[in-house]
Parts: C-alpha cells; sequence; structure tokens
C-alpha cells in the first residue's frame, strides 16, 4: 500500500513540475564588414553635440555631426561604394539572428538575468526607467546572447543592461523589426540590428553598434557609441569528411566549421599521398590519383585571420578504373 502512495506521489510530483528550458551557448553572429562600424544607417545619421562614435559611420542619406561631435573611425556619406558590402552583410546578420531557434520570455526585461542563448518575445522588449536587465557569461568570456523580438525594442530613462559573469558587448545581439528608442542616461550594450530607426535620449551610452537597415540613426546630446573591437580567429577544423574514390581521382565532401567571425575564403584538401587541392565550396574532386592505391584525405579552412588545424582523416578510398 505505502508502495502505491508512493509511486502516486511521485507520478503527481513529476507531472506538477514543468521541465525547464535550458539555454545553450549558439554561434557567434557573424557581421562580416559591418563589424567595424558604430553606426550604419539605411537613411541618416545625426549626431547631437558631444556625442562621440569611435567606429566607422556610414549612411545611404548625409551624415550630421552636432558641435563636438566626433567620428572615431571612418565616414562614409550618400550611399558610398564603401558602404555596399557592410550593408549587404548586416541583411545576412539581421536574417541570421532572426532566424535562429528561440526561448521564449517577457519582453519586460526588467528584474530578469538571462545566460547565454537565444531568446525571442513576441512582445516589444522593454526596460522601464531606473530597470536592469542582467546577462551573466557565467564565466565565460565566449558566451552569446541573442535577443530577438517581433516588437519595438524601448528603454526608460537610467535603464540599464548590466554585464556580468565575464559577459562581453561583442557577443550581445538584438533584433527587432521595427525600431529602438534609447532613453536618457541609458546604459546598453551589444549590437542593435534594428530594421527601422534607432533613437538615443540625451546622456544614454552604448557599448555596442546602431545598425540600420532602412531608417536612420539619431543620437541626443552627450550619447557615447562605444564599440568593441572585432574579435577574428582562424576558423575550427572543418568536420565529416568523406570521400567516393573515381577513376583516378575521389569526391570529397566535408561540414564547414564555425568561422571565427570571419567568412571563410577558401578550403585546402591534401591527401594521404600528398596531393592538394583547394575549393571555396565543401566538396570538391581530387583528381590526379593513381588507381589501385588506398587514399585518405583531411581538410582546413581559410579566413582572413589565418588557417584552421587539419580535420580528422576521411575513410580510406580507393580509385580505380571502371
Amino acid at each position: 500500500m505505502f508502495a502505491g502512495i508512493t509511486t502516486l506521489l511521485l507520478a503527481i510530483g513529476f507531472l506538477s513540475v514543468p521541465s525547464p528550458a535550458y539555454a545553450v551557448n549558439p554561434a557567434t553572429v557573424n557581421l562580416g564588414t559591418a563589424g567595424t562600424y558604430s553606426v550604419l544607417a539605411g537613411s541618416y545619421i545625426t549626431l547631437g553635440a558631444s556625442s562621440p562614435v569611435n567606429g566607422d559611420a556610414g549612411a545611404v542619406g548625409a551624415i550630421t555631426l552636432g558641435d563636438a561631435a566626433t567620428v572615431g573611425g571612418s565616414t562614409y556619406t550618400n550611399n558610398d561604394p564603401a558602404i555596399v558590402g557592410p550593408r549587404s552583410d548586416l541583411t545576412a546578420a539581421y536574417a541570421d539572428a532572426a532566424g535562429r531557434s528561440a526561448i521564449e520570455i517577457s519582453g519586460t526585461l526588467d528584474g530578469q538575468t538571462l545566460t547565454a542563448g537565444v531568446y525571442h518575445s513576441a512582445a516589444a522588449f522593454s526596460l522601464a526607467a531606473s530597470g536592469i536587465l542582467k546577462l551573466d557569461g557565467e564565466g565565460d568570456p565566449n558566451a552569446v546572447f541573442i535577443l530577438q523580438t517581433n516588437g519595438a525594442i524601448v528603454t526608460g530613462a537610467s535603464s540599464q543592461i548590466v554585464l556580468t559573469g565575464q559577459a562581453q558587448a561583442s557577443n550581445v545581439f538584438w533584433q527587432t523589426p521595427e525600431h529602438l528608442v534609447f532613453g536618457a542616461s541609458t546604459k546598453f550594450a551589444g549590437t542593435v540590428m534594428a530594421s527601422s530607426y534607432v533613437t538615443f535620449g540625451a546622456s544614454s551610452q552604448l557599448n555596442g553598434r546602431a545598425l540600420s537597415l532602412n531608417g536612420y540613426v539619431v543620437t541626443g546630446a552627450l550619447s557615447t557609441i562605444n564599440t568593441p573591437a572585432v574579435s577574428l580567429t582562424a576558423p575550427t577544423a572543418p568536420t565529416s569528411v568523406s570521400a567516393t574514390a573515381g577513376d583516378a581521382q575521389a569526391t570529397v565532401s566535408w561540414t564547414a566549421p564555425s568561422d571565427g567571425g570571419s567568412a571563410i575564403t577558401g578550403y585546402t584538401v591534401t591527401s594521404s599521398g600528398g596531393q592538394t587541392a583547394t575549393t571555396t565550396g565543401t566538396s570538391i574532386n581530387a583528381t590526379g590519383l593513381t588507381n589501385g592505391t588506398a587514399y585518405t584525405f583531411t581538410v582546413t579552412a581559410t579566413n582572413a585571420a589565418g588557417t584552421s588545424t587539419a580535420s580528422g582523416s576521411s575513410a580510406a578510398v580507393t580509385p580505380t578504373t571502371g
């Protein structure tokens, strides 16, 4: 009888406690050439008086600087050809961030603490006046936070994004299909990717980037944008290398690795016989092989920061005629 009661109580307990949703550290969002920009706008940019930005600024329209406003990097106006690539990279990064599978959270961010992961709210993201959102890297400086919303992002005066546990602003990404409005004296962190406009209240601070696909970016007096340096590393090693033998050749395929924050520019395939071949895709026909000889293959990936370590070897294959 007691065993039956215990079983029933355990069953009730399992039914009454919901399974928690655990966030997993996602891959970073590759900004490509847009990563050097503090401000990038699909319309115009207006920087308020004494409003410094430390990176590049680019706009399809004009850039207007208030008294003592400064741009630490390069300035590109009136749809300068130099911003065509960065705007394309921003569009790709926005689509990447918006397309990630996510954990649902409340759009009211006040008082929440989030660990690394992808989070989504159907409602607009908001921080009330003096509200605080904590992003906790849990001791991992590579912890990535991606926050998606179906609405806008609006912060009240003196609200804050607080980074703890070695979380880095360079690894925080915000995506909105609408606009973003910073209240006065807001302290915000991360790369903001808005489809529409971005505005800053007076004395607001962004440790990140203000990137607008189609709208304008306007900062209030004494606002600052401090853009973290882009950290690029060589790619990780390709994985799942396989080979299929042919006549004096073999078709080698693999899975693309993490790109280290910079687009992969090519792959090098090396056979156990010393033959090499290069490609920009994830498969290639390796030619010049000797029929009747067994071969294995390894692959490396290269980006602007360097070349990866070699992948694991494929299974051996033996080219043959016929």
